[in-house]
């Protein structure tokens, strides 16, 4: 949440108002051909919707909602290790919170 500092002369303490909300999703996880191909797709591409269930699926369960554009995607690759990658997306408009 951005806040924005509005003291004005004569103030003794500074006053800041709310401003708008930002949000990031950051993901990372083992290579998958299919992950790839997917997420290369979108990279700079435009916002898609995008929807978590934090507590699974079922009914009655809360999921929260919006859109994000995928503004970077990395592969990893250690020697000895598995093969990887990280991705984050920058969320455009609202979250939305609703129930299965």
């Amino acid at each position: 949440m951005e806040t924005a500092e509005v003291t004005t002369l004569g103030d003794d303490d500074k006053v800041y108002v709310t401003g708008l909300r930002d949000r990031t999703i950051s993901i990372e996880g083992k290579w998958d051909g299919t992950v790839d191909g997917y997420l290369s797709g979108l990279l700079g591409g435009t916002p898609r919707v995008w929807k978590v269930f934090p507590a699974g699926s079922a009914s009655g369960l809360p999921y929260y909602s919006g859109s994000a554009i995928l503004t970077s995607y990395e592969v990893t690759s250690e020697v000895g290790d598995a093969i990887g990658f990280s991705a984050e997306f920058q969320n455009s408009g609202a979250v939305t919170r609703g129930t299965v």
